[in-house]
């Protein structure tokens, strides 16, 4: 069984020809294919009740607030196995942190998430390491001051053992 699956730089004529996105593999990599926020929308269906989705990369994509958000909503209303989220670099704000945390929080399986190369400035950070430490699930919180004198962020979500 194919547990694998990278569509990296070729996803976004997958999605313009399909409309649909259905997802059968345990880790799914989206990198750098040029998805925006129209993109998110076929793609949320798919994480819904998705047992199979350990793993999904969408790292150099400019899905911005609107694709995140709806990334958001689809995850915290989803009975999924998502452990790693890898949006690295996808051109959000913190306007996407309230959706973001929201989804943190309820969506208690997810192990890893990397938010480095985001604009969320101080706002972002302390709405994201609020919902972590209020939900007691940050096992450590990096903030990484970059050479322009902007702050990345870098989060590692730790479950039980």
């Amino acid at each position: 069984m194919l547990t694998h699956l990278s569509l990296a730089e070729k996803a976004q004529a997958y999605l313009e020809c399909s409309g649909t996105f259905h997802v059968s593999f345990a880790r799914l990599v989206l990198r750098q294919c040029s998805l925006t926020s129209a993109c998110c929308k076929y793609m949320m269906s798919s994480f819904k009740n998705n047992q199979s989705l350990q793993s999904l990369v969408l790292s150099f994509n400019r899905r911005m607030d609107g694709g995140v958000i709806l990334l958001c909503s689809a995850l915290a209303g989803a009975d999924c196995s998502l452990l790693v989220l890898e949006p690295e670099h996808c051109w959000f704000t913190s306007a996407s942190c309230h959706a973001l945390a929201s989804m943190l929080c309820k969506h208690k399986k997810l192990r890893y998430l990397d938010l480095s190369k985001h604009i969320i400035g101080l706002n972002g950070m302390l709405t994201l390491a609020l919902a972590f430490f209020s939900q007691r699930r940050a096992e450590e919180v990096v903030l990484k001051k970059k050479s322009n004198d902007s702050v990345g962020m870098h989060i590692r979500l730790q479950g039980p053992e």
